[in-house]
């Protein structure tokens, strides 16, 4: 460790890496994200293109056309790459060679651009369905009020555009006291009154879209847990039993050691939870 090179770079792991990782953690999570995935991942995108890029640039061209592979898009001095407030300070303070911090600036370079192309091969922004997803930013309550109309979300899911512009235009100004909700319990209470019926319906379809397929992924690895080698036999009821037990802790937002096992709960394991016809 001390080497100062190898110092640098963890010091521009230790700047890049939390940014990566926030992202990621949405993809994992289970919450609903279709919403606000368009617009995270747009600005994880231009953050990293502003670390190497010129901000004229990146400010004025569409997130989906820019190339993060032109240099002539790049700043015009390595200096100007941005590495972190520390990578940054030790640059400055410490009296290395000017050919082995031109040699280190290349490389973290480099790190940038395969990190931007790998983001944009994620989450490809001129894709039909991701490109769609920015219309959905409405969802979130406390968007509501700046977005002025959804006829477009309409159009995505062949709707009635003056319906629903118009129901939402109305549910805005009837349920402004309900905007400190959730997302879930806002939409919930939209619904509840009954008079906003496309509306919901609409709002219902985005509700259920997965932002990524780690739900699924994990469903998949319950699965092999269950049905090994050893237990290929074992009858779809059952393996469905076996991963539903398994689930209800989550679903509750418990754990294994606090969930709560009360006498509604315990009357359920009889003999007819094993009759799978039913």
């Amino acid at each position: 460790m001390n080497n100062p090179w190898n110092l640098l770079y963890l010091k521009f792991l230790e700047f890049i890496l939390p940014l990566i990782a926030d992202r990621n953690r949405d993809y994992q999570s289970e919450d609903l994200k279709i919403h606000v995935i368009y617009g995270q991942m747009k600005g994880l995108y231009q953050t990293i293109l502003k670390l190497y890029m010129q901000d004229e640039i990146v400010n004025s061209t569409l997130v989906d056309i820019i190339n993060p592979n032109n240099p002539d898009n790049y700043v015009k001095n390595l200096n100007q790459i941005y590495l972190g407030p520390k990578v940054q300070a030790d640059l400055i303070a410490l009296k290395l060679n000017p050919k082995d911090i031109e040699k280190f600036q290349r490389r973290c370079l480099t790190f940038l651009v395969q990190l931007s192309n790998e983001i944009y091969k994620r989450f490809p922004f001129t894709e039909k369905h991701i490109g769609r997803t920015k219309y959905f930013s409405f969802v979130y309550p406390e968007n509501i009020f700046g977005v002025r109309s959804i006829s477009i979300v309409a159009d995505i899911f062949k709707k009635d555009r003056t319906k629903i512009d118009l129901q939402y235009r109305a549910m805005r100004e009837h349920l402004h006291d309900h905007l400190h909700l959730n997302t879930f319990d806002f939409w919930k209470a939209v619904k509840v009154q009954g008079i906003y019926p496309d509306l919901s319906d609409l709002v219902d379809k985005i509700l259920v879209l997965p932002h990524s397929s780690a739900t699924c992924e994990r469903v998949f690895s319950m699965v092999a847990q269950n049905k090994t080698s050893a237990r290929q036999a074992m009858e779809l009821g059952l393996l469905s039993g076996l991963m539903w037990g398994k689930s209800l802790p989550n679903l509750n937002e418990k754990n294994c050691y606090d969930f709560e096992v009360n006498k509604k709960f315990v009357s359920l394991h009889n003999i007819s939870m094993y009759d799978f016809k039913k």
